[in-house]
C-alpha cells in the first residue's frame, strides 16, 4: 500500500499556488485483479454447483452464496474458482461473507445492524450493506451502519435496477464518504436465478494478494475494490511530478470524484470517443481534491464502475 506526497507548483482558480498533496493509494499493491459476485441467491446446496459453473463459464473468478438466513455449501472447488460461504440476513439486508453459520435475523434498527456486524466479525467475516437505495435507507440508518463497522457498500445492484430502477446507490455512498466513512465499493447482481436477464450484470473487482477466499475478503477490508456495471478498472497510479493516472477498459469518460463538488471529469479525446487511459493533472486540478478521491469510469453505453475511495490530504498556499 503506497502513500504518495507531491509538492506541485500550479494554479487555483487563476491564482498561482503551491499545492501539497498526500495520498494513500491502496491500489498501489502487488496482486491480481479478480472479478466476482458477493451477493447471489443460489437456492440451496442442490443448485450451488450449477450456479457456480454458470459464473465461472462467464469469466468470473469468485462467487459468494448468500441465501437468506442460511449458509449454503458449494461442491468442492474446481479449476481454482473461488467460492465464499455467506448469507443475507433478513430485515436488515446485510450480507455476511466468510461465515460458518448465519447470524439471526434482526430488525433494521441501530441495535440490529450492530448485532449483525458483531456476529459476522466474530466468525472472521465481512459485512456488506445490500441495496441501500432500493431498501429506502435513511441517513441515520446509513450512519449507524457505517459506525457499526460495515466494511462494504453495494454501490451497484443489478436486480434492483430490473425491479424498479433503483440499482445504483452511489449518491448514498458518497454521503458517507463526504462525512469521513470509507466502506468499500461493492457491485453485485443479487440474482435469484441465472435465467434472470440481469444475472452477471453487476459485479466487484478486487485487487487480491492471491487467488484465495481469505485474500478476496482482505481486499474488501482494505478498500482494494471497485463496483462495476461493466467497465473494468486496471490501475490507479499517483505519478510524479503530480498526476493521477487511470488505466481501464475502453471508456468514454473518467470522473475523478472528491467531496462535495470536488475534482474533475475527463472525456476521451480519441477519435473513437473511447480511451483506456485518463489523467488528472494536480497542477491545475489538485486544489479541487478534498479528503478523498474515487475514480468513476464510464463506457459509451453509460455503464459505470466506482473505485473505493483513496484518502487524500491537501494544503495550498498562494505564491
Amino acid at each position: 500500500m503506497g502513500t504518495e506526497r507531491f509538492v506541485v507548483e500550479g494554479t487555483a482558480k487563476r491564482r498561482d499556488a503551491t499545492l501539497t498533496v498526500t495520498a494513500r493509494n491502496q491500489f498501489d499493491f502487488e496482486g491480481v485483479w479478480l472479478r466476482g459476485n458477493f451477493h447471489c441467491h443460489v437456492g440451496g446446496p442442490e443448485h450451488a454447483g450449477a450456479v457456480r459453473d454458470w459464473y465461472r463459464d462467464r469469466g468470473f473468478d469468485f462467487l459468494a452464496a448468500t441465501d437468506h438466513d442460511a449458509v449454503t455449501a458449494f461442491p468442492p472447488e474446481q479449476d481454482g474458482f473461488i467460492t465464499l460461504p455467506g448469507s443475507e440476513i433478513s430485515h436488515a439486508h446485510v450480507v455476511g461473507l466468510g461465515l460458518r453459520d448465519a447470524p439471526a435475523a434482526q430488525p433494521r434498527t441501530v441495535e440490529g445492524i450492530a448485532d449483525i456486524v458483531e456476529a459476522v466479525r466474530a466468525q472472521g467475516g465481512v459485512a456488506i450493506l445490500a441495496h441501500p437505495h432500493w431498501s429506502g435507507w435513511r441517513w441515520e440508518e446509513l450512519r449507524a451502519a457505517a459506525e457499526a463497522g460495515i466494511e462494504g457498500f453495494e454501490v451497484v445492484n443489478a436486480i434492483c435496477y430490473g425491479i424498479n430502477g433503483k440499482g445504483r446507490s452511489d449518491q448514498l455512498w458518497t454521503l458517507l464518504l463526504d462525512r469521513g466513512y470509507r466502506p468499500s465499493a461493492i457491485g453485485s447482481d443479487d440474482a435469484h436465478s441465472t435465467e434472470d436477464r440481469f444475472a452477471g450484470k453487476g459485479w466487484t473487482g478486487v485487487l487480491a494478494a492471491q487467488r484465495t477466499p481469505e485474500a478476496v475478503l482482505d481486499a474488501v477490508r482494505e478498500g482494494r475494490t471497485y463496483a462495476s456495471e461493466g467497465p473494468q478498472l486496471r490501475a490507479i497510479r499517483w505519478q510524479a511530478p503530480g498526476t493521477v493516472v487511470v488505466e481501464c477498459s475502453p471508456c468514454a469518460a473518467c470522473h475523478f470524484m472528491s467531496n462535495s463538488g470536488g475534482a474533475r471529469t475527463r472525456l476521451a479525446s480519441e477519435p473513437s470517443g473511447q480511451s483506456d487511459h485518463f489523467e488528472l493533472d494536480l497542477a491545475t486540478e489538485g486544489y479541487r481534491i478534498g479528503a478523498y478521491l474515487s475514480v468513476v469510469i464510464e463506457d459509451d453505453r453509460g455503464r459505470r464502475a466506482w473505485s473505493s475511495a483513496m484518502d487524500v490530504e491537501t494544503s495550498m498556499v498562494d505564491r
